[in-house]
This record gives structure tokens, sequence and C-alpha cells, in this order.
């Protein structure tokens, strides 16, 4: 009975001493899933000067008239001034899928001289767009995204709708951005025979760099490949009327961006460079029309941001509004942005 007693007071000793222990230390919280970053995005409103050149080099072949074949070469250079804006906003519907929803738009009022060749006189024209469209992705903030949009715009009074995927990968300073789609008028052009329809597919990269949180210098490269089919709403297409105009392009751009620490505001300046190039042929029999053209142009931009539910640049660019969509079908060289002197429809080779 003794050594009973003495081992049952023993054990109380030591369970009162681990109880004491038990209660110096800390308590751990359970593990808790972090919040889901809250809505955010940004305006902007920027302007600046571009400067646009077109050369067309022509030939007409018929073998009932003499001359059979004649040519008709053709430079144009025009300046404009610009304006745009755009607004971007971000939604995470849960923790790895994010929403965004884009606004943008721009215009160019450019001053076509006497000798331009669309006008016997000085005149002014504007070639502007506007898209709005939509991303959805998966999305881990420490990694990259992938997802996919959808747009809907105007360029100069052609309304075309573009869509595809896309997908962006983070790495220390650095963020590439990889974009792939197909864009397609929805009403028809005219210009092309009777009427036509443009298509287009492209492919995109961009590249930021982050010197600071708040200073991040982008680059970005298109390819894009386009073709018009021609309606035929005026006539009846037959062997001895066959028509092509297809359309290659490249563009460029580079763009600094700061902003200002604990507060909403950012600055930045971007120069894009867009160049298309146009083969074009026609034969209504007996006669047969062949062109190439070259468009390119510069545009020089300068404008302001105002961020909301923002950090930095690069936690924007991370879990904010980090996307965008450059359509192809309003490229600034393209054959449907700059209008005629004549009419607010598009320049387009031919007949």
């Amino acid at each position: 009975m003794g050594k009973f007693l003495l081992a049952s007071a023993v054990l109380a000793i030591n369970s009162i001493s681990v109880a004491a222990i038990a209660a110096d230390l800390p308590v751990k919280a359970p593990s808790l899933l972090s919040p889901v970053p809250e809505a955010s995005g940004y305006v902007e409103l920027y302007g600046g000067w571009a400067t646009s050149r077109d050369t067309i080099n022509a030939t007409f072949c018929d073998p009932t008239s003499t001359p059979t074949c004649g040519s008709l070469n053709l430079m144009q250079s025009v300046n404009g001034g610009i304006f745009g804006g755009a607004a971007r906003g971000n939604y995470w519907a849960s923790h790895n899928v994010s929403l965004q929803l884009d606004v943008q738009a721009e215009g160019t009022s450019y001053t076509l001289p006497a000798t331009s060749g669309l006008s016997s006189t000085s005149s002014t024209v504007s070639g502007q767009d506007w898209l709005a469209g939509g991303h959805v992705n998966w999305r881990d903030p420490s990694l990259g995204l992938l997802g996919a949009f959808v747009g809907l715009g105007d360029t100069t009074g052609v309304r075309h709708a573009v869509f595809g995927g896309e997908g962006q990968a983070y790495w220390n300073q650095y963020t590439f951005y990889f974009q792939g789609g197909y864009d397609t008028t929805i009403n028809n052009v005219s210009g092309c025979i009777d009427t036509c329809t443009f298509d287009a597919w492209f492919l995109r990269g961009t590249g930021r760099y982050y010197f600071t949180p708040n200073l991040r210098l982008e680059g970005t490269g298109m390819y894009f490949n386009e073709s018009a089919t021609p309606g035929f709403s005026g006539r009846t297409a037959s062997s001895a009327l066959s028509f092509s105009e297809k359309f290659n392009g490249w563009l460029w751009e580079a763009k600094a961006e700061w902003k200002m620490d604990n507060n909403p505001f950012a600055f930045f300046a971007k120069y894009r460079g867009s160049l298309t190039d146009t083969k074009f042929a026609i034969t209504e029999s007996p006669t047969t029309i062949t062109a190439n053209a070259r468009m390119t142009d510069n545009r020089f931009m300068a404008g302001v941001r105002m961020y909301f539910g923002e950090k930095t640049l690069q936690w924007n660019d991370r879990q904010g509004a980090t996307l965008d969509i450059i359509s192809p079908l309003a490229v600034q060289s393209g054959p449907l942005y700059f209008p005629s002197a004549s009419s607010s429809g598009p320049v387009i080779v031919g007949p």
C-alpha cells in the first residue's frame, strides 16, 4: 500500500509539471487560406503624334488596248495627332480564377496635303478604333497564368470580333506574356469588287522588366496575317473573274512606366511602330490588275494612369489587371484603319 501511494504522488506531481509547462507554450492558431485579392484596375488617358507612309506600285494589263499594260506608282505621307484612353478591371472569382474586363479606344486626326493622291485640296480625316473585351484565366501569382480572351471592336466603321488564348510566366523581375488568336469582320466592307470580309490570325509576345517594383520597361512584338474575301454581292463569280488580296504585317512597341510610391498615379511614354505589306490581284477578263503596297506607321505617345485597389506596378502585374488585347484588324498600318478623304470607309487597294 505504501509503494502504491508513493507512485500515485509522483505521477500527480509529474502531471502538474507537464500542465504548467504546456500552459506557458504559445497556442498555434489553425491554418487558414489567404484571403482572395480584392478587385483592382486602372483608367488611362494619353496623347501623341503619328506619321504614316503608304507606297503603292500597280500594273494594269488589257490585251485589247494599246498600250497593252500601264503602271501606277503612288507614295503618300501624312501626319496626325493622337488621343486615346482605356479602362481595365480585374476580379478574383476564387483563389486561382480571375476575370478581367477591358474597354479601350484611340483616334488619330490626319492632315492630308493636296498632293496625297486622296484629295485635290488639303483636308483632315480621322481614323479610329474601339474595343471592349474580357479575359478569364487560371492564375498563380508566384508562377503565371493561362486563359482565354474575347473582344468586340470597331475600326473606322468596320465591326470585328477577336478571340484567342494567352498565358503569362513570372520569374523574379521578369514577366513574359504570350497571346495568339483570330480576328474577323462582322459586317461587309466596301471596296473589294463589291463587298468583302477580312480575316486575320496573329501571334504576340510581350516582355516586362522591373528595375524597381514601381518602374518597368516593356517591349512587344506581334506578327499578323490577313486576307480579304470578296462577297460578289453585285455580280456572279465566274472563271473569268478572280480576286486575291493578302496582308502580312508586324507590330512592335517599347514602353516605360513609373508609378509614384503611395500614390495611385503613374506616368508612361510609349512608341508603337507597324508595317503591313499587301499583295493584290484581280482578273476580270480581259483585264488584269496587280499591285504591291506597303504601309508603315510610327506613333509616339505619353499618358497618365490612375490605379484602383493596386499596390505597386509589379504587384498589379501578378495580381491585378495585367492583360490587354492588340487586335490585328485595328493595327494602324492595316487596311481598315486609315480612312479615305472622300468617304468614311477604309482605303483598300483595288479598282
